[in-house]
């Protein structure tokens, strides 16, 4: 496989870590659960990059947004990274991605482009379902229709998000979480998720991001994408952070296969909760 496709599915991997890590935890903070709708801005540095990868320095911005429409959660994820290579021009990734899921989590729907120096180089479009078995189907539109089944226990991403974020809240020490999830990032099915849960000892460093989420639940939270019945160790896509009990994460770490990128919090603004026709 060459590097710049491996960049390609980089970015991919990318999309994946930024949704999980910055998911619908949780119902509207109206529902007293805690999670808020927000939009939160990161910068991007290089943590590490793997011998042979080429990339000698990456630096980006990812910026993504939860607002709640009285029927169901909408996301919306931006992100722009720019690697040097140690030959060659430099390499422009960029990924946008926008999802709703349902309140009742049965209705699914998603987009997903990839581009690289400005060219697309991936689309994803498509709706899923979730019957009354527990079972469901996924209709793609893009990049060609087709259908493809999801196993009965599958979740989508906000309702995943519940039991990972009421789990973190309660956490006394460490624990496992492992569900099927699809979140349409890719032209996979379901995916196996282990997500390991941790007390968090360290505190966000000071500034105007981090004042808006002092005295918060947080915990410490690794999530992992294995491939359904697949037997390798390794999971196809990795990250880890510090997320808090409203469902901001911070300190995030992706892992793009062939590098690694650091995401630190810059700007936070939580946004106004619908009042939904509630007394």
């Amino acid at each position: 496989m060459s590097m710049r496709r491996r960049l390609r599915r980089g970015c991919l991997a990318a999309a994946l870590a930024a949704m999980t890590a910055t998911l619908g935890w949780a119902v509207p903070a109206a529902h007293a659960d805690g999670f808020a709708p927000h939009r939160a801005v990161y910068a991007m540095t290089l943590e590490s990059a793997r011998g042979g990868s080429g990339i000698t320095a990456a630096t980006g911005r990812m910026a993504v947004q939860w607002q709640h429409d009285c029927q169901g959660w909408t996301f919306d994820h931006r992100s722009v990274l720019d690697l040097v290579m140690a030959e060659g021009d430099p390499v422009r990734v960029a990924t946008h991605a926008s999802s709703w899921e349902s309140d009742d989590s049965r209705q699914y729907t998603f987009t997903l482009r990839n581009l690289a120096n400005d060219r697309e180089t991936d689309r994803v479009e498509g709706v899923a379902r979730i019957g009354g078995d527990g079972g469901g189907t996924v209709t793609f539109t893009q990049p060609e229709p087709r259908d493809v089944p999801l196993p009965k226990g599958t979740l989508f991403p906000v309702a995943h998000s519940k039991v990972v974020l009421d789990a973190g809240v309660r956490l006394k020490r460490s624990r496992t979480i492992s569900r099927l999830v699809f979140d349409g990032m890719g032209e996979e099915g379901a995916f196996q998720v282990n997500a390991v849960l941790t007390p968090a000892r360290d505190k966000p460093e000071a500034g105007k991001a981090a004042a808006k989420l002092a005295g918060l639940a947080m915990f410490n939270a690794t999530i992992a994408y294995f491939d359904t019945g697949a037997s390798e160790a390794e999971p196809k896509h990795e990250m880890a952070m510090l997320m808090f009990a409203n469902g901001v994460a911070d300190d995030l770490v992706i892992d793009f296969e062939e590098f690694t990128v650091r995401a630190a919090l810059e700007q936070v603004e939580m946004l106004p909760v619908p009042d939904c026709g509630r007394p």
